[in-house]
């Protein structure tokens, strides 16, 4: 059956089944319009028309303002026509008032899934079956593609630590993710920045007072998920060594906080590495 390309919302109902349930599986476009708007008037048979075009791609869902005045303030209209792109059941971009279709396509068309998302999404499907070195040459294959895709650059990044190809890692994760604020990639770093501390002692279970085994016996704990006796170490260093390597122990602590799961266990230690500090 063909998908629909475009709902009329007369109620709540409709909005929970064509925009908050539907854009879980496609982009829902969301055109909040009242039949007094003049410029609504003008843009409403653009939308109509790109969505004829994308054949199903998109869906297009027109909710009158007037009648859905809930709905309006709930997302926080305040002009019309607002026009919002919902995903997985949340708005994640919008534009107001008449624009030309040129600029409509431009705002669809970075929300749409791209061959890269497909190539990244085969190779995935590779690793799941156990065909590592044939999903690790498919992504890389992917990047020389599209050197700038996100998630292929994330899932890269994390199979270069798990080989401990530590500096195709760092090239990816210091390089195009630098300025990612995805919370997968501050973990790839934090397990990065751990990573490079396991090499500052051969042994790091020999103890003492010594800040680079402490340093990479931490390291090696928090990198096992032990955490808590982790940031100890990381604490230690830095009460007795704090200048020590330029700030190890305060970087060690602060990738420990950005792999652990506990908001009670990272203000602990956030609170003990304060007081330390400041």
């Amino acid at each position: 059956m063909d998908k629909k390309t475009i709902v009329e919302i007369h109620h709540e109902a409709d909005f929970e089944r064509w925009v908050v349930t539907e854009s879980a599986q496609r982009p829902v476009l969301v055109d909040f319009w009242a039949a007094w708007c003049g410029p609504c008037q003008m843009l409403m048979p653009i939308l109509s028309k790109v969505a004829e075009d994308l054949g199903g791609t998109v869906l297009l869902a027109k909710v009158n303002s007037d009648e859905n005045q809930d709905l309006a303030t709930q997302y926080g209209v305040r002009s019309l026509p607002t026009v919002m792109l919902f995903k997985n059941g949340q708005p994640v971009d919008q534009f107001m008032g008449a624009v030309p279709e040129s600029q409509v396509r431009a705002f669809i068309d970075r929300h749409l899934p791209k061959e890269a998302d497909f190539a990244h999404q085969q190779a995935l499907e590779l690793l799941q079956g156990g065909q590592r070195d044939q999903a690790l040459a498919a992504l890389e294959a992917n990047l020389e593609r599209d050197p700038r895709h996100e998630p292929t650059l994330i899932s890269l990044a994390g199979l270069y630590l798990e080989d401990g190809r530590l500096e195709e890692a760092a090239r990816l994760l210091e390089g195009p993710l630098a300025t990612s604020d995805n919370p997968g990639v501050e973990k790839l770093r934090a397990r990065l920045e751990l990573t490079r501390f396991t090499a500052l002692a051969e042994d790091g279970n020999q103890g003492g007072d010594d800040p680079d085994t402490l340093l990479a016996e931490g390291a090696r704990l928090a990198l096992a998920g032990e955490l808590r006796p982790a940031m100890e170490r990381f604490l230690t260093v830095l009460a007795r060594h704090r200048s020590h390597r330029d700030g190890a122990a305060r970087r060690a602590l602060l990738a420990a906080f950005a792999l652990a799961d506990d908001p009670e266990l990272v203000n602990e230690f956030r609170t003990k590495m304060a007081r330390l500090l400041y």
